[in-house]
Order: structure tokens, then C-alpha cells, then sequence
């Protein structure tokens, strides 16, 4: 076992991809629990308290997407508690859960699903009816886990 009981053997959701690229990240104060890889975004003018998505609230803007921490990932298992600081990817390239039933190739434009009674809410998904736009594309196909990569671009 390694030193701090975390072993990282294949691509999750909120993983960061291509660090050695240009990626910008934030930190703020989670509202509620955040799962990684999880959509964040925050009240237009006030970009350091991260909500969920909901369309009914037109304030909140697009930030990006909830970052594996080793610290949290130990603490909480895979999320961030409410209350807590976390990182979240704002520019670069990260894994996300997709919705069921897309077929994402790399280059399509990126959205979260909004519709709250789904089981795919706050997944990404291809389809822009009714969904955020977040300005970000798909750069892989989903693997065998329901994982892509997406590129973020910043605040929307």
C-alpha cells in the first residue's frame, strides 16, 4: 500500500488531462457537496461560492468542473463536503461523466444536462435542447466507464 491509500489506476471523473499543458484552475467554497467531475458554477459578480446547475436561476454562470483533490478524495471519497474550498478546472482539458445514450465524438460542442429529474443531470452530453451551453468541446470518444474528455474555456 502507498503512502497516502490512493492508487490512481485509470481515468476518473475530474481527473485533469495533459497537465503539462496550459490549464487554469480556481478555488472556491463549495455550497453543497460536490462529486469530482462534477459542473460548477457560480452567481454572476460573486465567483467564489460554487453551486449546481439550475436553469430557473439566471445568475449563475458556467465556471468549470470539480478537480480531484487527493486531500478530499481521502476525506470524503470522491467528492467535496459542503462548506469546503475546492478546486475547480476552469481552462484545460478534464474527464466527465457523459449522459447515457450520446454519442460524443471528439470536436462536439459540450453541454450539461439541466433537466433535474434525470438521471443523467449534471452529466455532459452532445444535445443542446434544454441543456448549458458551457463553450467547451469533446476531445474523446466516451470509454467503457461513460468518461470523455472535455476542454473547458473558461467562465460562460
Amino acid at each position: 500500500m502507498d503512502q497516502y491509500e490512493y492508487t490512481q489506476d485509470s481515468a476518473r471523473a475530474g481527473l485533469v488531462f495533459g497537465i503539462e499543458t496550459d490549464v487554469e484552475n480556481k478555488v472556491v467554497a463549495s455550497g453543497q457537496t460536490f462529486e469530482f467531475g462534477e459542473p460548477v458554477f457560480v452567481d454572476e459578480g460573486v465567483e467564489d461560492i460554487a453551486y449546481p446547475g439550475d436553469s430557473t436561476d439566471t445568475s449563475l454562470k458556467f465556471l468549470g468542473v470539480a478537480m480531484i483533490s487527493h486531500r478530499s478524495y481521502k476525506d470524503s471519497e470522491e467528492q467535496y463536503v459542503a462548506f469546503q474550498e475546492m478546486n475547480v478546472l476552469t481552462e484545460g482539458e478534464i474527464y466527465v461523466n457523459v449522459a447515457s445514450g450520446i454519442t460524443a465524438t471528439a470536436n462536439m460542442p459540450a453541454y450539461v444536462v439541466d433537466l433535474t429529474s434525470s438521471g443523467d443531470y449534471n452529466k455532459f452530453t452532445t444535445d443542446s435542447t434544454d441543456n448549458y451551453d458551457i463553450g467547451g468541446y469533446f476531445r474523446s470518444n466516451p470509454n467503457a466507464d461513460g468518461l470523455a474528455r472535455v476542454e473547458l474555456r473558461g467562465l460562460k
